[in-house]
Protein backbone atom coordinates (compact mmCIF):
# COMPACT_ATOMS: atom_id res chain seq x y z
CA UNK A 1 0.00 0.00 0.00
CA UNK A 2 2.58 2.59 0.62
CA UNK A 3 4.40 1.68 -2.49
CA UNK A 4 1.03 2.35 -4.60
CA UNK A 5 1.00 5.85 -2.53
CA UNK A 6 4.46 6.32 -3.29
CA UNK A 7 3.64 5.62 -6.95
CA UNK A 8 0.63 8.11 -6.87
CA UNK A 9 2.84 11.02 -5.05
CA UNK A 10 5.78 10.08 -8.06
CA UNK A 11 3.24 10.72 -10.84
CA UNK A 12 1.27 13.91 -9.43
CA UNK A 13 4.77 15.21 -8.60
CA UNK A 14 5.66 14.76 -12.14
CA UNK A 15 2.73 15.73 -13.65
CA UNK A 16 2.52 19.08 -11.83
CA UNK A 17 5.93 19.66 -13.17
CA UNK A 18 5.10 19.36 -16.97
CA UNK A 19 2.39 21.59 -16.27
CA UNK A 20 4.44 24.25 -14.70
CA UNK A 21 7.00 23.41 -17.98
CA UNK A 22 3.98 23.89 -20.43
CA UNK A 23 2.96 27.28 -18.67
CA UNK A 24 6.10 28.62 -18.81
CA UNK A 25 6.71 27.11 -22.23
CA UNK A 26 3.52 28.92 -23.56
CA UNK A 27 4.58 31.94 -22.11
CA UNK A 28 8.10 32.46 -23.43
CA UNK A 29 7.08 31.65 -27.01
CA UNK A 30 4.32 34.09 -27.15
CA UNK A 31 6.19 36.33 -25.12
CA UNK A 32 6.86 38.52 -28.04
CA UNK A 33 4.99 36.83 -30.92
CA UNK A 34 2.69 38.94 -33.19
CA UNK A 35 0.02 36.35 -34.95
CA UNK A 36 -0.38 39.40 -37.44
CA UNK A 37 3.14 38.63 -38.77
CA UNK A 38 3.57 36.00 -41.18
CA UNK A 39 6.90 33.39 -40.66
CA UNK A 40 8.71 34.56 -43.89
CA UNK A 41 8.96 32.23 -46.82
CA UNK A 42 7.63 28.74 -45.86
CA UNK A 43 6.53 25.65 -47.75
CA UNK A 44 3.09 25.08 -47.06
CA UNK A 45 1.27 22.06 -47.24
CA UNK A 46 -2.29 21.54 -47.78
CA UNK A 47 -4.69 18.07 -47.63
CA UNK A 48 -8.27 17.85 -47.60
CA UNK A 49 -10.17 15.03 -45.83
CA UNK A 50 -13.75 14.55 -47.11
CA UNK A 51 -16.36 13.97 -44.64
CA UNK A 52 -19.89 14.25 -46.87
CA UNK A 53 -20.81 15.28 -49.90
CA UNK A 54 -24.57 16.60 -50.40
CA UNK A 55 -25.93 17.90 -54.17
CA UNK A 56 -29.04 19.14 -54.82
CA UNK A 57 -30.00 17.63 -58.44
CA UNK A 58 -32.18 20.69 -59.17
CA UNK A 59 -29.59 22.91 -58.88
CA UNK A 60 -26.14 21.16 -59.14
CA UNK A 61 -25.06 23.43 -55.81
CA UNK A 62 -23.01 20.87 -53.85
CA UNK A 63 -22.50 21.16 -50.04
CA UNK A 64 -19.37 19.52 -48.88
CA UNK A 65 -18.29 19.15 -45.31
CA UNK A 66 -14.34 18.61 -45.39
CA UNK A 67 -11.33 18.75 -43.22
CA UNK A 68 -8.43 20.64 -44.49
CA UNK A 69 -5.37 20.08 -43.28
CA UNK A 70 -2.33 22.24 -42.90
CA UNK A 71 1.17 21.80 -42.13
CA UNK A 72 4.30 24.63 -42.19
CA UNK A 73 7.34 25.78 -40.38
CA UNK A 74 7.58 28.90 -37.77
CA UNK A 75 10.96 29.07 -36.58
CA UNK A 76 9.40 31.70 -34.33
CA UNK A 77 7.38 28.60 -32.59
CA UNK A 78 10.65 26.37 -31.76
CA UNK A 79 12.19 25.06 -28.34
CA UNK A 80 14.73 23.18 -26.85
CA UNK A 81 12.82 20.36 -25.25
CA UNK A 82 15.71 19.64 -22.24
CA UNK A 83 14.55 22.91 -21.11
CA UNK A 84 11.18 22.32 -20.39
CA UNK A 85 10.81 18.89 -19.37
CA UNK A 86 11.22 17.13 -22.39
CA UNK A 87 7.68 18.46 -24.08
CA UNK A 88 7.73 17.71 -27.90
CA UNK A 89 4.78 19.47 -28.96
CA UNK A 90 1.83 21.73 -27.57
CA UNK A 91 -1.52 22.10 -28.10
CA UNK A 92 -2.89 26.23 -28.99
CA UNK A 93 -5.32 27.57 -30.04
CA UNK A 94 -5.32 28.27 -33.72
CA UNK A 95 -6.83 32.17 -33.43
CA UNK A 96 -3.54 32.97 -31.47
CA UNK A 97 -1.08 32.58 -33.78
CA UNK A 98 -0.70 33.19 -37.56
CA UNK A 99 -2.87 30.92 -39.80
CA UNK A 100 -2.78 31.18 -43.91
CA UNK A 101 -5.39 32.96 -45.66
CA UNK A 102 -6.45 30.43 -47.72
CA UNK A 103 -10.20 30.99 -49.28
CA UNK A 104 -12.52 28.85 -51.43
CA UNK A 105 -12.05 31.33 -54.89
CA UNK A 106 -15.08 29.61 -56.57
CA UNK A 107 -17.62 29.85 -53.21
CA UNK A 108 -21.03 29.97 -54.31
CA UNK A 109 -22.50 31.13 -51.00
CA UNK A 110 -20.72 33.69 -47.80
CA UNK A 111 -17.34 33.01 -46.73
CA UNK A 112 -16.36 29.80 -45.32
CA UNK A 113 -15.70 29.40 -41.74
CA UNK A 114 -13.40 27.77 -40.12
CA UNK A 115 -13.94 26.33 -36.36
CA UNK A 116 -11.43 27.32 -33.99
CA UNK A 117 -9.90 24.50 -33.23
CA UNK A 118 -6.32 24.39 -31.45
CA UNK A 119 -2.77 23.96 -33.60
CA UNK A 120 -0.82 21.05 -32.59
CA UNK A 121 3.10 22.98 -32.48
CA UNK A 122 6.26 20.93 -32.76
CA UNK A 123 9.75 21.61 -31.06
CA UNK A 124 10.97 22.01 -34.76
CA UNK A 125 8.42 24.75 -35.28
CA UNK A 126 6.12 22.39 -37.34
CA UNK A 127 3.12 24.11 -37.08
CA UNK A 128 -0.39 21.79 -37.85
CA UNK A 129 -3.54 22.79 -38.17
CA UNK A 130 -6.95 20.96 -39.37
CA UNK A 131 -10.15 22.79 -39.09
CA UNK A 132 -13.54 21.43 -40.24
CA UNK A 133 -14.98 24.16 -43.06
CA UNK A 134 -18.42 23.42 -45.11
CA UNK A 135 -17.80 24.74 -48.95
CA UNK A 136 -20.67 25.63 -51.20
CA UNK A 137 -20.07 25.24 -54.87
CA UNK A 138 -22.08 24.67 -57.93
CA UNK A 139 -20.92 21.62 -60.54
CA UNK A 140 -21.55 20.55 -63.85
CA UNK A 141 -23.79 18.10 -65.34
CA UNK A 142 -22.00 14.73 -67.03
CA UNK A 143 -21.92 14.59 -70.68
CA UNK A 144 -24.11 11.70 -70.96
CA UNK A 145 -27.29 10.97 -68.93
CA UNK A 146 -27.07 8.73 -65.56
CA UNK A 147 -22.87 10.40 -65.30
CA UNK A 148 -21.86 11.64 -62.43
CA UNK A 149 -21.92 15.33 -61.71
CA UNK A 150 -18.25 17.06 -62.32
CA UNK A 151 -17.59 18.76 -59.68
CA UNK A 152 -14.35 21.21 -58.50
CA UNK A 153 -12.85 23.34 -55.60
CA UNK A 154 -9.91 26.01 -56.42
CA UNK A 155 -8.17 26.98 -52.78
CA UNK A 156 -5.82 29.24 -52.17
CA UNK A 157 -4.02 32.35 -50.38
CA UNK A 158 -5.68 35.17 -50.86
CA UNK A 159 -2.46 37.43 -50.26
CA UNK A 160 0.53 35.10 -49.96
CA UNK A 161 2.44 34.48 -53.41
CA UNK A 162 3.83 31.47 -54.32
CA UNK A 163 7.16 32.93 -53.28
CA UNK A 164 5.96 33.14 -49.84
CA UNK A 165 3.44 30.09 -49.56
CA UNK A 166 5.27 27.21 -51.45
CA UNK A 167 2.21 25.69 -52.06
CA UNK A 168 2.33 21.34 -52.05
CA UNK A 169 -0.66 18.67 -51.82
CA UNK A 170 -1.37 15.54 -50.81
CA UNK A 171 -4.24 13.26 -52.74
CA UNK A 172 -7.93 13.73 -52.14
CA UNK A 173 -8.92 11.48 -48.89
CA UNK A 174 -12.55 10.67 -49.62
CA UNK A 175 -12.19 7.33 -47.93
CA UNK A 176 -11.07 7.47 -44.49
CA UNK A 177 -13.47 9.90 -42.28
CA UNK A 178 -15.97 9.83 -45.21
CA UNK A 179 -19.98 9.38 -43.47
CA UNK A 180 -21.61 6.23 -44.48
CA UNK A 181 -25.13 8.31 -44.12
CA UNK A 182 -24.53 10.74 -46.78
CA UNK A 183 -26.47 10.08 -50.06
CA UNK A 184 -23.58 10.93 -52.50
CA UNK A 185 -20.24 9.36 -52.97
CA UNK A 186 -16.90 10.68 -54.61
CA UNK A 187 -15.12 9.64 -57.87
CA UNK A 188 -11.92 9.94 -59.70
CA UNK A 189 -10.60 12.90 -57.58
CA UNK A 190 -7.99 14.89 -59.53
CA UNK A 191 -5.90 17.07 -57.63
CA UNK A 192 -3.02 19.66 -58.55
CA UNK A 193 -0.99 22.65 -58.07
CA UNK A 194 -1.34 25.47 -60.45
CA UNK A 195 0.59 29.01 -60.38
CA UNK A 196 -0.90 32.03 -61.90
CA UNK A 197 -0.33 35.41 -62.43
CA UNK A 198 -3.22 37.52 -61.89
CA UNK A 199 -3.93 41.17 -63.24
CA UNK A 200 -3.96 42.65 -59.98
CA UNK A 201 -0.43 41.70 -59.01
CA UNK A 202 3.24 40.93 -60.63
CA UNK A 203 3.33 37.92 -58.41
CA UNK A 204 2.15 34.34 -59.06
CA UNK A 205 -0.18 32.68 -56.96
CA UNK A 206 -0.57 28.97 -56.62
CA UNK A 207 -4.03 27.42 -55.87
CA UNK A 208 -4.99 23.64 -55.11
CA UNK A 209 -7.17 23.02 -57.66
CA UNK A 210 -9.99 19.68 -56.81
CA UNK A 211 -11.66 18.19 -59.41
CA UNK A 212 -13.81 15.22 -59.02
CA UNK A 213 -17.32 13.29 -59.96
CA UNK A 214 -20.53 13.14 -57.63
CA UNK A 215 -23.16 10.36 -57.92
CA UNK A 216 -26.20 9.05 -55.73
CA UNK A 217 -24.70 5.83 -53.24
CA UNK A 218 -26.41 2.96 -55.32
Amino acid sequence: MKIFVLLLAIVAVTQAAETVSAQNLVKDLMKDYLKEVDPGSTNMTLSIVYMCAELSRYTLQLTSKVMESYMWHDSRLTWDPSKYEGIQQIRYPANKIWTPDFKLYNAQSEPESRDEVNAVIMANGTVIWIPMVTYSTYCEPGREKGDSVVCMLQLGSWTYDANTLRLDTRDLDTTSMYLDTCPYVITDPKVDVKTKVYPCCPDPYSSLFVRFGVHHRL
